[in-house]
């Protein structure tokens, strides 16, 4: 399914908004690109900000990163968390989604993906760009299984990612060199340095080229980012720009007998996609005083794409956003107030259809977390948000729409010992309706309403210098679910967007981590999830393309000072087709993934050979439920496949 079941009284607000930046530092711009982390402060009271004070999350140092054996964001996270998984037929592995909580196709639009706590999201339905992201640029990622409604709002509904990039302190300069089979390579090359005075700067470059394992399945990758900015005593300023591109031909899905068959050929010789991004961004934050910081972002990118998918097309997405945010402290109560507004629009021609929408986003939040006893914290914050849409879905007939929504939250994280901690949490969420979603809509509709939820936790933690685990269980109900219905009808032959009435998921999280000795390390993590249709018409049915059961485990170990061996497997259980909200089709079985890598390292040079598949598994990693002919269709992934690489790091 496509995200799953596919002004005048404004300006008194962008006013006061622009006269805080104006009377503050430059503000800072933010997007799916380069960007500073945060500052430390000489001040010992400066507020250090966490996507979250208490939740279930998974931690990636820069260590871990620098020495995995991958190439990419995309597969560094694939190795690491079982929830990753591709959402569409492209065989695009950038436009891959963490299926948090127990989401379908529509992952991408309920997991909110951040670069130093700012928004990596789109007007429309094109999933974020996980390879835009240099992977040597990562300093930290973190990984937020549970809603994050209230502080981060739309599309923070079954966790978020936030990522942290590096920031330049000296000179340094990252490279990977990589190449491998089905005519693959990978060239990137990452320069930063700063000087004396605080200037800093960092350049970026990237070119990829693969075939990918099936015919008629080539793809292209080109990434140029540049960043600019200087350090003074009491806050950063930083400028950014980048532009990316990306060309992928299309081969088609098979049929069962196909794909047992040849599951590398191609059934389609002519689609094929072309997008181009550029990002322009800007960044300030500054520290008012000892206990009072304010951040101020702005954001500006557009993606234009052409091509043939059954039909020739040209679309353009652009984005504008200003997020300005106080974070302090009162009587050891820590305090965020902030706000979030954007522009975005959409346009979409083609032969059959010449489309467009616009959209002005409002945001109002605050969050508060006070210290009740010595061990315990409670945490309080509530969100206010508004969408208006101007919808043509044939141009030049117009409908307007208003959503609106206003969600909060509650907790108690309890820490009775340095080891051990223990949250009890509930928090609202929502997802405000894409615009592509809202140009394909049933014939009786003329909008969709927006997407809301409620999620309940409680979980624990118990860490040690050697030893960490984390227990989770939550129960997560939603209304409105914006989904893709393929059902047929006279008005909608092929199916259309809706609401859903209502979908309930719970489940539970286990993950563990251990340093068995100083040459072994091994992980681990399991999540099962219940996900049904609670009413409407597929009332007790299972949610399409939701694995039950998904886990992952990883062993890691060094021989010698300089050889390191990586091992990770990977499972994803059997779940019903994309699209089969009927559970009328074929169950897709369950697959074990393994890889491994062997690596050698000396000095500022790691070398890699990584085997991906390594049992040469025929699986498909997307399957669609065809309505019209009530047969599945697959999408194969790829074989065993081989990796060379070669990571330089200097400074």
């Amino acid at each position: 399914m496509k995200r799953f079941f596919y002004k005048k009284k404004y300006k008194l607000v962008y006013f006061i908004f622009g006269s805080i930046l104006c009377l503050s530092e430059p503000a800072s711009f933010a997007t799916n690109a380069v960007i500073i982390p945060d500052v430390k402060f000489k001040s010992k009271n400066a507020v250090h900000q966490k996507p979250s004070a208490y939740a279930s999350s998974s931690q990636f140092t820069k260590a871990e990163i620098t020495k995995s054996p991958v190439i990419n964001l995309s597969q560094f996270l694939k190795q690491q968390q079982s929830v990753v998984r591709l959402t569409n037929s492209s065989g695009d592995a950038s436009q891959t989604a963490l299926s948090l909580r127990g989401f379908g196709d529509n992952a991408a639009a309920n997991t909110l993906i951040l670069i130093d706590g700012f928004p990596l999201t789109n007007p429309s339905l094109l999933a974020p760009n996980f390879n835009s992201i240099p992977l040597s640029d990562i300093e930290h990622i973190e990984i937020l299984q549970g809603s994050e409604g209230s502080l981060w709002g739309d599309q923070a509904v079954g966790g978020v990612v936030n990522i942290i990039t590096k920031h330049p302190k000296k000179f340094f300069l990252n490279s990977i060199i990589s190449v491998g089979n089905y005519n693959s390579y990978y060239d990137n090359i990452l320069i930063g340095d700063k000087a004396k005075n605080g200037l800093f700067y960092k350049v970026f470059g990237l070119i990829g080229k693969t075939d990918n394992y099936r015919d008629h399945n080539q793809q292209k990758a080109n990434n140029l980012a540049a960043q600019i900015g200087i350090d003074y005593a009491r806050g950063t300023v930083s400028l950014n720009a980048q532009s990316y591109g990306d060309i992928v031909y299309f081969p088609g899905g098979l049929s069962e007998e196909q794909f047992n068959h040849n599951p590398r050929q191609a059934t389609e010789y002519k689609n094929y996609s072309r997008y181009r991004t550029n990002i322009f961004q800007l960044l300030s934050r500054h520290e008012l005083s000892d206990q009072w910081v304010i951040e101020t972002r702005l954001n500006y990118h557009s993606t234009d794409g052409n091509g043939f998918v059954y039909l020739n097309f040209n679309r353009n997405d652009s984005l504008a956003s200003i997020n300005p945010r106080v974070i302090g402290n009162i009587n050891n109560n820590k305090l965020i107030f902030g706000y979030d507004g954007q522009v975005s629009r959409y346009q979409l021609i083609n032969s059959k259809v010449q489309s467009k929408t616009s959209a002005t986003q409002n945001d109002f939040y605050f969050q508060t977390t006070i210290p009740l006893a010595q061990k315990i914290d409670f945490i309080l914050g509530a969100r206010e948000a508004w969408q208006t849409n101007r919808i043509e879905a044939v141009v030049g007939q117009s409908t307007n729409a208003l959503n609106r929504v206003f969600v909060t939250e509650q907790g108690v994280d309890f820490h009775p010992t340095e080891a051990l901690s223990f949250f009890l949490r509930r928090d609202g969420n929502f997802s405000f309706p894409k615009a592509n979603e809202e140009t394909w809509l049933p014939e009786s509709v003329q909008s969709l309403k927006i997407q809301t939820g409620t999620s309940y936790e409680v979980g624990g933690e118990w860490q040690t210098e050697k030893y960490k685990s984390q227990l989770s269980i939550y129960r997560l109900e939603l209304h409105n679910e914006i989904a893709f219905n393929p059902s047929q009808t006279a008005e909608q032959p092929f199916g259309a967007f809706n609401n859903l009435d209502e979908t309930l998921r719970y489940g539970i999280s286990l993950s563990q981590d251990y340093q068995v000795t100083s040459c072994m390390k091994v992980n681990g993590q399991i999540n099962y999830v219940h996900a049904r249709f609670s009413s409407g018409p597929f009332a007790g049915n299972f949610i399409p393309a939701v694995p039950a059961i998904n886990a992952n485990a990883g062993l890691s170990y060094r021989w010698t000072e300089r050889w390191l061996t990586q091992y990770t497997l990977l499972y994803t259980g059997a779940r019903y087709a994309s699209e089969d909200v009927q559970n009328a089709g074929k169950r897709v079985s369950g697959y074990w993934l393994n890889d491994i890598a062997l690596q050698y390292f000396i000095k500022s040079f790691i070398f890699s050979f990584e085997v991906h598949n390594l049992l040469n598994k025929q699986y498909a990693n997307y399957v669609f439920y065809d309505a019209y002919t009530q047969q599945n269709s697959y999408y194969p992934a790829a074989g065993r496949n081989f990796l060379l690489t070669l990571k330089i790091n200097v400074g």
